[in-house]
């Protein structure tokens, strides 16, 4: 499913689902899980710094607005 995913542009997150700091550990999982998917990094929202999330944010804004 992630390479389909992969495949139409679509950005994946890796979420521990965490309750507790504890559980933050869990997100070792979610990374094994996207790399036996084929994720890159450049696949991974949590991956990108500041200036790429700002910039990925506001071209998908303006992708959304013109489907309108």
């Amino acid at each position: 499913m992630m390479p389909q995913a992969r495949s139409l542009g679509l950005k994946m997150m890796i979420n521990p689902d965490a309750h507790s700091t504890d559980g933050l550990t869990h997100m070792r999982y979610g990374v094994q899980v996207a790399r036996k998917g084929w994720l890159t990094p450049a696949d991974v929202l949590n991956c990108l710094d500041q200036r790429e999330m700002e910039t990925y944010l506001k071209d998908f804004r303006k992708k959304r607005q013109e489907k309108v």
